[in-house]
């Protein structure tokens, strides 16, 4: 199971790279933020993989 979440953390993160932010701080800076990664889906990413 924490494999699957794993995929399915680090899908979001590379499915989102690519479009701007729309909430948070980072909001603000919307288009300077597209191709970059989500700091909150890199943490997740990272806490998944403490798991296992």
């Amino acid at each position: 199971m924490i494999d699957v979440a794993l995929k399915a953390a680090k899908d979001t993160v590379e499915e989102f790279t690519q479009k701007p932010n729309q909430a948070g701080r980072a909001r603000i800076f919307a288009e300077k933020s597209i191709g970059l990664p989500d700091p909150g889906q890199l943490a997740l990413v990272v806490i998944t993989e403490g798991l296992r």
